[in-house]
């Protein structure tokens, strides 16, 4: 997975080094997170309600040699890893490769709060102050402030292959396009 030039694959990159390659990014307001390989998460930017995910309120990335390297890792959980995250407006979520959510930062809406139904989930997405899950039956559960109707399912809403969520409003696509 490192591109060490070594002769054999993998016989000089260090665990470390694989670890730093990026998957995938996500960005809100005030904070960023990166997924990399092999699951781990790091995040920086305003760390205002432990939206960071590192216990505690500091701001990261601002200052010289605190970024790369030097960032600390959210606890995902022992033995966890993630498949995908996504940042609200001070919180943080990210799915574990077995199907749960963890999250962290700001709760006021209960947005970290999720349903004790929420289980076998394949995608995320979260707004201001709520968070939606796309399960592995295709079916769309959502959890957080309700202010704007935003995580009021429809009825019958199945088939979905893509949800989305913005500031205050949760989109899903069904399998049809529609």
């Amino acid at each position: 997975e490192c591109d060490d030039g070594g002769l054999v694959n993998d016989d000089a990159c260090s665990s470390l080094c694989k670890e730093q390659r990026v998957l995938e990014l996500t960005v809100d307001m005030g904070h960023s997170c990166a997924r990399l390989s092999h699951g781990a998460v790091k995040c920086w930017g305003l760390g205002s309600s432990g939206a960071l995910g590192l216990g505690d309120i500091q701001t990261r990335g601002d200052q010289p040699n605190e970024m790369g390297d030097s960032l600390p890792v959210v606890d995902l959980g022992f033995g966890q890893s993630a498949i995908a995250i996504a940042a609200g407006t001070s919180h943080s979520l990210a799915l574990r490769a077995d199907g749960t959510i963890v999250g962290w930062g700001n709760n006021a809406s209960r947005q970290l709060e999720f349903p004790p139904d929420l289980t076998n989930a394949i995608a995320i997405a979260t707004g201001r102050n709520h968070g939606v899950a796309l399960r592995r039956d295709r079916t769309v559960i959502s959890w957080g402030s309700n202010s704007s109707g935003q995580t009021n399912v429809p009825p019958g809403l199945t088939n979905v292959v893509v949800i989305a969520a913005g500031l205050d409003h949760t989109l899903a696509l069904q399998g049809t396009g529609k």
